[in-house]
């Protein structure tokens, strides 16, 4: 067998490279290489620092009036709105601080199609004009946050506590519950955090329903005339030196509740030279069944032919509609051809000057 042999200048080459393949082989034994870093294993908090992304709403009852039967909150228009974390969102949870960015109505393993999901601190106000009977609703932390979040659940009636679930964390069961609001004008939903601050107070406000009877109103003249909801006036000269002349310048009208809840009329709206003399206090209550009368006064002191109407303004989804046509004539004197023939008179024709 051949033997090599290795020069001074080869050893010092072959010496460093056993050195190199012996600390190699070190490294591999003896430690691992390092590990990248590991992504964090949930979002950060969003609440971090105090961060809040309030949202409030204004008055939305007219667009969506509360009717007779069962009313779903969610359907119903508040006057006012607020919340601490985004808007509120109707038939979904709260999500986040985007409009629609929330899921179903979860408490628990209990789903709801219909409800109201906020983020404490939240009010809603709505105005029932003492027109419902009972509210009802089931409460809890949606399930969105897990086993996170504590919040208190309050009903106000015309600021009078009606309901007050006492704190509720993400582990309490769903709490149902049913109020009485009879008489009651506002009513006033709120959300609390329970003294602890906002982080991940997702509050539901399931199955959330008013139940209403609304009153009905009916306008009727009490003039004598051919119509219920015609009424014909006639003045001769100024308001304040009438001449000695008889003149029909006021008739009476009733408001009558056909309902069988109380009544609330706010207003009495008149178009046209005319005005309630003398003029209720309003809101002007009346029963169920019962009603009250107005007089009205034609005004006019110009002009010959004039027309009207006379409305109604209460907490009855009947009111709309609600209308009494108003005619009158007013003359200068009395003689001089200046008087209208009769079917001028009863409102049949403005063709006689």
């Amino acid at each position: 067998m051949k033997r090599e042999t290795i020069t001074g200048a080869t050893r010092g080459e072959w010496v460093r490279g056993m050195a190199l393949v012996v600390l190699g082989t070190g490294l591999l034994i003896g430690c691992k290489p390092s590990e990248p870093p590991k992504p964090p294993t949930g979002p950060e908090n969003p609440y971090a620092g105090g961060a809040t992304h309030p949202w409030t709403d204004g008055n939305q009852s007219g667009s969506k009036p509360i009717r007779s039967g069962e009313n779903f909150l969610s359907e119903v228009g508040y006057t006012a709105a607020s919340n601490a974390w985004g808007p509120i969102e109707l038939d979904r949870s709260n999500g986040s601080e985007q409009p629609g960015d929330g899921g179903p109505l979860k408490i628990g393993n209990q789903t709801f199609a219909k409800g109201i999901g906020v983020h404490a601190n939240s009010e809603l106000t709505y105005v029932l004009n003492g027109s419902c009977s009972t509210f009802s609703a089931t409460v809890g932390i949606d399930a969105e946050v897990g086993t996170k979040g504590s919040v208190v659940f309050q009903v106000l009636g015309d600021g009078k506590k009606l309901f007050d679930s006492g704190t509720m964390t993400g582990t309490s069961a769903a709490k149902p519950f049913s109020v009485s609001v009879a008489g009651v004008d506002e009513l006033k939903l709120v959300v609390t955090d329970a003294g602890d601050g906002i982080e991940y107070d997702h509050a539901d406000w399931a199955n959330a329903k008013l139940s209403c009877q609304l009153s009905q109103v009916a306008l009727e003249s009490r003039d004598g005339g051919p119509f219920a909801d015609r009424m014909v006036f006639s003045r001769i000269g100024s308001l304040t030196s009438p001449p000695a002349n008889g003149v029909h310048d006021r008739a009476t009208v009733r408001v009558k509740n056909t309902g069988s809840s109380t009544l609330k009329v706010t207003d009495l709206p008149i178009t046209g030279p005319w005005e309630l003399s003398p003029r209720p206090t309003f809101p002007v209550t009346i029963a169920a069944g019962a009603s009250v009368d107005v007089r009205l006064r034609f005004t006019a002191q110009s002009g010959k032919f004039h027309a009207g109407t006379l409305g109604v303004t209460t907490n009855a989804q009947a009111a709309s509609g609600q209308s009494i046509q108003l005619a009158g004539l007013w003359q200068s004197e009395s003689e001089n051809n200046r008087e209208p023939y009769l079917a001028v008179l009863w409102g049949y024709s403005r063709t006689a000057e």
